[in-house]
C-alpha cells in the first residue's frame, strides 16, 4: 500500500482494517507527506506488519526497495496526489512510493484523489493514460464533497470500494470479459396498504455471489429485492421489490447476460386480488386468495441464446437432490445449487451444486462469502 500526501489518507486505516479482515497481509509505504494526515502507528496497528516512511530507515534499508517490489500481489497507491502520479508516468524515483513503485513488476492499482480542476487537467490526465497504458489500473475518483470546499470529480472512494478494486485488480480474473446478472433478496407483495407477504431471504448470498463475480473480472448487475446487507457500490444495481417487478427487470437484463445466476427468494404465491386501504381487524377469522405467481426463471430459461448459462436456486427444508434435478431438468437449467431453508438469513451456508451435464459438488458449511467463492470455481469448471 503506498500512501502520498492527500487529505484522504485519513481513510487508509479503514481500508487496511478491512483488507486484514479478508486475510490480506499489508505492508505500507508512506511519503513523508502522508504522515502530516494519517499516523504511521494507526496503520502499523491495524496492519500488524511494517510501514515505511524513509529511504534510509534502518528496517527499509534491511529488505530493500527491491525485495519489497517484488513481495506483493498488488501494489496500490491511495491517494494519489498530481504530484506523485507525475513522477510514477515519469519514472522519477526520489522517495520511498516511487522508489519501489519503479522497480515493481506486479500488478498496479492508481487512485487519484485531488481537487477537480487538477484531476481534469491535461497534464495529469496524459499521466493517466501514461501509467494505463503500461498496464497500471486506474480506479476513478468519485463526485462529491471535496476538501477544497467546492463539488466534483476527485474525491477518493470509499474504504468498502476500495477492497473490491483492490481484489478485482490482483486478478486472477476468469470472468474478465464477461456479463453477469445476479438476482439477491426477497420479493415484496402487498397485502394492502400495509401488510405486505415476504420471506425470509436476506440476500446475503446473492450478493456475495455479485461481488465475487465482479473481483474475478465481470461486468455485475445485481437485481437486488428486499435485502438485509447493503448493495455493493461497483456493481451497478437493479432495485426490485414485486414479482412484477423482478420480472422486468429479468426480462431486461437476462438477455444481455453470460451466466444468469437466479438468487432471489422470488414469492410462489401472489394475492389474488389487491385490497385497497388497510384491512380491518375482525373478531373472526380472515380468509385471503393467493394463487400461483409467474415461473420467472422458466421464462429466461425458455428465451437462453447460445453459450449463455441460466443457474439456479433450490431451496428445500433438507436437501432433498430429487426436487433439485426435478428443477434442473423442468426449468432446463444448466445448473442449480441445492440449500436448506435453514440458511435464510444467515451467515453460513452449505449445499449441493448439480449441473445439467450430471456433475455433482457437495459444499461444506462455510461463510457465504467464500462459498460464493467456491461457487464460481465450480461454475467455470462446467464450461
Amino acid at each position: 500500500m503506498g500512501v502520498s500526501g492527500g487529505i484522504a489518507a485519513y481513510k487508509i486505516p479503514e481500508l487496511v482494517r478491512l483488507l486484514v479482515k479478508e486475510r490480506a497481509a499489508v505492508k505500507t509505504l508512506m511519503t513523508e507527506t502522508s504522515t502530516r494526515f494519517c499516523t504511521r502507528d494507526a496503520i502499523a496497528a491495524l496492519s500488524g506488519d511494517s510501514v515505511y516512511t524513509g529511504i534510509f530507515e534502518p528496517l527499509f534499508l534491511e529488505e530493500g526497495h527491491t525485495e519489497l517490489a517484488r513481495w506483493p500481489d498488488i501494489f496500490v497507491i491511495a491517494p494519489a496526489t498530481a504530484n506523485t502520479i507525475a513522477k510514477l508516468a515519469l519514472g522519477v524515483a526520489d522517495n520511498i512510493l516511487t522508489t519501489t513503485f519503479l522497480a515493481s513488476g506486479v500488478p498496479k492499482l492508481i487512485v487519484p484523489s485531488m481537487n477537480t480542476q487538477m484531476y481534469d487537467a491535461e497534464a495529469l490526465q496524459k499521466n493517466l493514460n501514461d501509467l494505463r497504458a503500461r498496464g497500471a489500473a486506474v480506479l476513478p475518483p468519485d463526485v462529491g464533497d471535496l476538501a477544497c470546499k467546492t463539488y466534483g470529480a476527485g474525491r477518493m472512494p470509499d474504504p468498502a470500494v476500495l477492497l473490491e478494486a483492490i481484489f478485482r485488480a490482483a486478478g486472477p480474473r476468469p470472468l474478465e470479459g464477461k456479463r453477469v446478472v445476479v438476482s439477491a433478496g426477497a420479493t415484496v407483495e402487498p397485502l394492502d396498504d400495509v401488510r405486505v407477504l415476504t420471506n425470509r431471504s436476506s440476500g446475503k448470498m446473492g450478493v456475495a455471489i455479485a461481488r465475487a463475480a465482479y473481483r474475478r473480472g465481470a461486468d455485475v448487475s445485481l437485481i437486488l429485492g428486499r435485502s438485509s446487507v447493503c448493495p455493493l457500490p461497483p456493481v451497478d444495481i437493479v432495485h426490485a421489490d414485486s414479482i412484477d417487478s423482478f420480472r422486468r427487470a429479468y426480462a431486461r437484463l437476462a438477455p444481455k447476460s453470460d451466466y444468469f445466476v437466479a438468487a432471489a427468494a422470488v414469492g410462489d404465491f401472489i394475492p389474488a386480488k389487491s385490497v385497497r386501504g388497510k384491512i380491518k381487524r375482525t373478531n373472526g377469522r380472515l380468509t385471503l386468495e393467493f394463487k400461483s405467481s409467474p415461473d420467472l426463471l422458466a421464462e429466461i430459461s425458455r428465451a437462453k441464446k447460445q453459450g449463455q448459462k441460466i443457474l439456479g436456486f433450490a431451496l428445500e427444508s433438507s436437501l432433498d437432490e430429487k426436487a433439485a434435478r426435478r428443477k434442473l431438468q423442468e426449468k432446463h437449467l444448466d445448473a442449480v445449487f441445492l440449500n436448506r431453508a435453514s440458511a435464510m438469513g444467515a451467515d453460513l451456508n452449505a449445499g449441493i451444486g448439480l449441473s445439467a451435464g450430471g456433475r455433482r459438488r457437495v459444499f461444506k458449511q462455510m461463510p457465504k462469502e467464500r462459498l460464493a467463492a467456491e461457487f464460481w470455481t465450480w461454475v467455470e469448471a462446467l464450461n
